[in-house]
């Protein structure tokens, strides 16, 4: 389904938001603030428009105008034309999250953080409402239904209708069932039996506002309806034969009866522990489709003017454990019926309507997908996605019209309990896939921003790494603020931004020497060459990764990169050319960071921080390291370092790998990201190579006696070689708690580095001179013996 990715930045930056400006044609706003129209026909885009001061949260297309909407507070309206700055709007006093556009009445509304919505006139730019409902809003969607249409509509009566008066809500409160003043809204839109209502999403709960003079209808409590279906994707092939089009009633009483049993709890008032409904979005069947971290609701259409809200209102309730929706978009095409959802782990979820059956689900991006919008250009439809990468990329997934006759009929007859199962990680990895002999082993694993809300340690920690976002990510090679912030593990929303940063300071002298398009010159100049080293690239391709989506297939755009990579870097270090470990170093980089920023990454990693004698025979270095870890076993762990001799097991045949792969196929890959994540840090603090080198190193050796130590007790136990290397090659793969083993890694003696120092010394001395002594013997055979005449 994907069919190409249109580059279109010189400075990345997450595209935040889009909207269609013509045949072929987005408007962006960027995470920095600055609006980009992108020509997806030509691959090219214009000039960035200064907008905001933070990041563009919202856009939408109104007549011949866009108006953004901003986290500075701020709306700006721009003509599309000729991309004139025409007013500057103030009327919130916190950020500024969705806007929504009424074509019919030319109004915007807007809402956000400070619980405002406020209704604009898009020819005069005056306000003409306002309301406070005193919660954080999230998204907004205008959704207009009639009596005359095809779906189902309950009229609005005086005695049905229900409004809060005054129009605010207590955020704080338990209790979301409307009980206050009931009064007639038959008038609004009374113009031909139009019904408009404003869907808020906030924290646990959706509010339901009259778009007319926007008061308050109904609220629904996002927490009390997670739990009322039992559909979960995974098992989703029985649930979703009960859906059947149009109907939905198998679900809706199995929600019912789960609605009644008194299980689901009030939503909690903190927006950090809330369900936030981040996306809502109107399908042409008149549904109302409500996202948000692991769910997905969906709502018939009597829901606009049904009060109160009940379960049977609710058509499917979703629970997608490992997603979390960030947009939703509907299909324009009445030949292709689906909603399409963007996901944080970097898939499109697609659904049929009105069934709300899971279709199909496409990899589109490694990153959250931020954003989605259909693009129509000479006849053929095709979804637009973004990424929040900042590798300032649209992924384009093939024209939907393609979906009809035969290939339609396919589509729909997809098993979702197959298509739609949850194989993959955010990461791109086969998730409970085994493979043969030394391969790589997967297993499931939360991702970060799963695993934060396990403690209150990762909550705060994601709230420090928030605050530094807010003040505008400052990068500072000496901030101890910083340093232990990486150290905690960086959320993969900020991972990518903060590793380039990190590989641009560790190898900005190599750059300034070598010039800044060394990397490409090196492709273009050897492009069709082979070398030996080449020839061995070329084997280890369809070993790296087999779990991998990414790597199923040498010709994948990745493992193309890879190969890219790492057959640049033989070229550009002819000393080392090219060892098995470095596919793996550079296919682990490549999950995170662009193909170039990848080649960079290597050089820093193997000329600075590893040394080139870590690679290139006799591995002198990499030898030396592992002497050194058994003497700071000895010093740190000695009862275990005592029972490992007692059963001769020789710990360096498996800390081999941890030290010369970095501990890629060693860990799952959530464990390998934070380690990495203080490891570059570490590595590019040095002033010198020789101090990158000292700095990086120190924390492999501190993980890796983490590991031990964490597990000393369960080892202990072990008398056998068998158990002791079974331990060390699978169960090492199901380590989930990262903050338990940070806390080991730095329980150590703060000495630690100079320990490691002293023995380098030693050790590498030592090397060197056996080496040097096997070297002499060597000449020594091959001279040729003098025979006496």
């Amino acid at each position: 389904m994907l069919s190409r990715r249109v580059a279109f930045q010189s400075e990345p930056a997450n595209v935040e938001c889009t909207t269609q400006a013509g045949s072929g044609l987005l408007w962006c706003g960027l995470g920095n603030g600055t609006l980009i129209q992108v020509d997806l026909e030509r691959d090219r885009s214009s000039a960035p428009l200064g907008m905001h001061r933070a990041r563009v949260s919202s856009i939408v297309s109104a007549g011949g105008d866009v108006w953004t909407a901003s986290y500075d507070r701020t709306i700006i309206v721009t003509r599309a034309k000729t991309s004139v700055h025409l007013a500057r709007l103030d009327g919130h006093s916190d950020c500024i999250t969705s806007l929504t556009y009424d074509s019919k009445d030319n109004v915007i509304y807007s809402a956000g953080f400070d619980g405002t919505i406020i209704k604009w006139c898009t020819h005069t730019y005056a306000q003409l409402e306002k309301c406070t409902v005193g919660i954080q809003i999230h998204s907004l969607v205008l959704c207009s239904t009639t009596d005359n249409d095809k779906r189902s509509v309950i009229p609005t009566t005086a005695s049905t209708t229900v409004n809060f008066t005054p129009k605010t809500i207590d955020a704080n409160s338990a209790d979301t069932s409307p009980v206050d003043n009931v009064s007639d809204h038959s008038d609004a839109g009374s113009d031909h039996g139009r019904h408009d209502v404003l869907w808020a999403g906030a924290a646990g709960r959706i509010v339901i506002m009259c778009a007319q003079d926007l008061t308050v209808r109904n609220q629904i409590s996002v927490a009390e309806h997670c739990s009322i279906a039992e559909c979960q994707v995974a098992g989703a092939a029985s649930a979703t034969q009960s859906a059947s089009d149009g109907t939905g009633d198998a679900l809706s009483d199995g929600a019912d009866n789960g609605a009644d049993n008194g299980d689901a709890e009030p939503p909690s008032s903190s927006p950090q522990e809330a369900l936030v409904c981040k996306a809502i979005a109107m399908s042409p069947t008149g549904q109302v489709w409500c996202g948000g971290n692991r769910f997905l609701h969906v709502w018939k259409p009597s829901v606009h003017t049904a009060s109160p809200v009940t379960a049977r209102d609710c058509h499917v309730a979703w629970q997608l454990p490992g997603y979390n929706i960030q947009a939703l978009q509907a299909s324009p095409l009445e030949d292709a019926p689906v909603m399409c959802a963007a996901a944080s782990d970097g898939f499109v979820l697609m659904f049929g309507l009105p069934s709300a059956r899971p279709l199909r689900r496409l990899r589109c991006h490694t990153d959250m997908v931020l954003s989605l919008a259909f693009v129509m250009a000479e006849g053929i439809t095709e979804l637009a996605c973004t990424s929040a990468h900042g590798d300032g990329t649209i992924s384009l997934c093939l024209g939907l019209n393609a979906l009809t006759g035969t290939d339609r009929s396919q589509f729909l007859s997809t098993n979702p309990a197959h298509e739609f199962n949850i194989e993959y990680d955010y990461l791109g990895f086969h998730k409970s896939r085994e493979l043969r002999g030394r391969m790589l082993v997967e297993v499931s694993h939360l991702s970060f921003d799963e695993e934060i809300h396990e403690t209150g340690t990762f909550s705060t920690h994601q709230r420090c790494w928030e605050v530094w976002h807010m003040r505008g990510n400052p990068f500072e090679q000496t901030s101890a603020e910083l340093q232990l912030l990486c150290r905690g593990g960086i959320p993969h929303v900020y991972r990518r931004s903060i590793w380039e940063q990190v590989v641009h300071s560790m190898t900005k002298a190599n750059k300034k020497f070598l010039g800044h398009t060394h990397y490409r010159n090196i492709l273009q100049a050897k492009h069709g060459k082979r070398s030996k080293a080449i020839k061995q690239i070329d084997l280890d391709l369809d070993r790296t990764f087999p779990t991998n989506f990414m790597f199923e297939s040498i010709d994948t755009d990745t493992a193309i990169s890879l190969r890219n990579v790492l057959v640049a870097f033989s070229w550009h270090n002819p000393r080392i050319g090219y060892c098995q470990g470095l596919n793996r170093i550079a296919a682990f980089s490549l999950l995170i960071l662009d193909e170039e920023t990848t080649f960079w990454t290597l050089v820093g990693i193997v000329e600075q921080i590893m040394t080139y004698e870590y690679y290139t025979d006799p591995l002198i270095v990499a030898r030396a390291d592992l002497d050194i870890f058994k003497d700071l076993l000895a010093v740190e762990l000695p009862g275990l370092h005592m029972h490992f001799r007692d059963v001769e097991f020789d710990i360096g045949s498996v800390s081999f790998q941890w030290f010369f792969s970095l501990f890629v196929t060693c860990l799952p890959p959530a464990m390998i990201l934070r380690i990495w994540d203080s490891f570059l840090w570490q590595g590019a603090r040095g002033a010198t190579p020789s101090e990158c080198a000292v700095l990086g190193r120190e924390v492999l050796f501190r993980y890796s006696l983490g590991i031990l130590k964490m597990h000393e007790a369960l080892l202990l136990s072990l008398h056998d070689q068998v158990e002791l290397f079974c331990f060390f090659s699978k169960d090492l793969l199901k380590i989930r708690n990262f903050e338990a083993l940070t806390q080991a890694a730095y329980s150590f003696s703060p000495d630690l580095i100079v320990l490691i120092e002293q023995s380098r010394r030693v050790h590498e001395a030592s090397a060197r001179k056996q080496h040097a002594a096997i070297q002499r013997e060597k000449q020594q055979q091959a001279a040729p013996v003098a025979v006496d005449s």
